[in-house]
């Protein structure tokens, strides 16, 4: 598939795609940071997390740009060679600098922050990444999104096994840092040589089609990233290396709620930037991509407010016992983020980038200070009580802007059965571990989540008309193939 007929993308498929390359992804990144955590402690395990995500942010100045080159390869009558062409040009460029200015100042930011080597943590970071994210963002561009979400995963497994094996040798954070970089770098070759573009340099016309993209891409990549990144580093320097251990694992456990979100996300980018440049409706895929985006979110939410405490305890151990707190919140943001997505998506697909980077910025200058007051008084809980209220402003905005373009907000019926499904679920596991199961180890903790779900699911299914015909169509193909 080209740029030619990416507006005829199957959306459900690629969907289902990426659903399962996350999954994956999830339970290899949970199984490496349950071990890290018991082997490196809530200390080590958060000065890995805090110079990873100083790299990552940096390294979206080569995200952002391959956000453009995505875009551009996914419009018609275009030339993925190019496109590739300006991005490993400009991720070059990227690492060049980062590199001489982590020489310059890496000793000063560390007499503020613990962190392992950083000058070359951070530069082998950012060049490693970036190079993946050029070449995965292409792959994605040129019709293979549920595929380029498993090359993500593939690096994910990568990571684990070589990081895994630098903590054998006892190399502690920093030799999780070198098997990130060094898993980057394989996977970003690898997703080269799968994708069968070999770039070629881009004429004046292709730089500036690239350019006219990245220059809002970019720092709307950066903004965004910052969002995200900012929290890690806030709690670090209010709340110390432990409570970013806290933060760390709490985030883990609620991820797959982000999985339907995530999955549907990148193919929608791809469908909507192929039909927009054809002057098609975008609104039915865009509720149709809500409809899904906090499936597994909001269940997790009312799980985790029924049993946070005995959650992270029998996850990641005693020594977490202190994070319960933060578990529920991550999950908040957990639903508000996710049904965000969609709208990103619409947004940037249909060449509207401004516009999320206008969205970005406002969140982020009210999240910002916010986040640094809350966080100087209240440490970890205050920081994440910013980020949520800034993920509702983020989502509120969306709306505001679907409104705006589209003519309607964006609200379809079965998010409401989900959450009262989920509501229901929640107040059942609430009552059953205060009064009849307590959880003491993990088969207990994995039979109450086996029937938090049987509940959620089953309400959900006597609820929603939306979500039973959903499933009719997931499972009348395997019941035709087993018969």
């Amino acid at each position: 598939m080209s740029g030619e007929d990416t507006h005829e993308l199957d959306l459900g498929r690629e969907a289902m795609v990426g659903f399962a390359s996350n999954a994956a992804m999830m339970a290899f990144g949970f199984a490496g940071v349950v071990l890290f955590a018991r082997v490196l402690g809530p200390a080590g395990l958060g000065a890995y997390y805090l110079v990873l995500a100083g790299g990552r942010t940096l390294s979206q100045l080569s995200n952002g740009v391959g956000a453009a080159v995505k875009k551009r390869a996914s419009e018609a009558d275009t030339d993925p060679r190019a496109f590739l062409g300006v991005g490993l040009l400009a991720h070059l460029a990227v690492s060049v600098a980062v590199a001489v200015l982590a020489v310059l100042f890496g000793p000063l930011i560390e007499r503020v922050v613990d962190v392992p080597r950083l000058a070359v943590s951070v530069s082998a970071i950012v060049f490693s990444l970036g190079l993946f994210q050029i070449c995965n963002e292409l792959y994605a561009g040129i019709g293979k999104p549920g595929y380029a979400s498993w090359a993500d995963t593939v690096r994910s497994m990568l990571t684990l096994l070589l990081q895994v094996a630098f903590i054998l040798l006892d190399w502690g954070p920093f030799g999780l840092v070198v098997a990130f970089a060094a898993a980057s770098f394989i996977s970003g070759v690898g997703v080269w040589v799968a994708s069968g573009v070999v770039p070629r340099l881009p004429s004046r016309e292709t730089v500036e089609s690239t350019a006219t993209y990245a220059r809002w891409s970019v720092p709307d990549n950066i903004v965004s990233d910052l969002y995200g990144r900012a929290d890690i580093i806030i709690v670090g320097i209010f709340a110390g290396n432990t409570a970013v251990g806290f933060y760390e694992t709490a985030v883990r456990l609620v991820q797959p709620g982000a999985f339907f979100a995530t999955s549907i996300s990148g193919p929608l980018t791809v469908k909507v930037s192929g039909l927009s440049s054809r002057n098609h409706k975008i609104i039915p895929d865009l509720k149709n991509a809500m409809s899904y985006a906090g499936l597994l979110a909001v269940p997790i939410f009312f799980g985790a407010t029924a049993m946070s405490t005995e959650i992270m305890q029998t996850v990641f151990g005693s020594e977490f016992t202190g994070a319960g707190s933060a578990l529920i919140g991550l999950a908040v943001f957990q639903i508000l983020n996710g049904y965000a997505k969609p709208f990103e998506s619409v947004i940037s697909g249909s060449d509207r980038i401004r516009l999320q980077f206008g969205v970005s910025v406002v969140v982020v200058v009210v999240h910002l200070p916010l986040a640094i007051a809350l966080g100087s008084i209240y440490g970890l809980e205050g920081v994440i009580a910013s980020t949520v209220f800034a993920e509702v402003l983020r989502l509120s905005a969306y709306q505001l802007l679907t409104r705006r373009l589209f003519k309607e907000f964006v609200a379809p019926r079965p998010v409401a059965a989900q959450l009262v499904s989920g509501a229901l679920m929640g107040i059942l596991v609430f009552v059953v571990v205060e009064t009849i199961v307590a959880i003491r180890g993990w088969p207990s903790l994995l039979l109450l989540v086996a029937v938090g779900a049987t509940v959620y699911f089953t309400a959900l299914g006597m609820i929603s008309s939306h979500f039973r015909v959903t499933l009719n169509n997931v499972l009348r193909p395997v019941v035709n193939y087993s018969e």
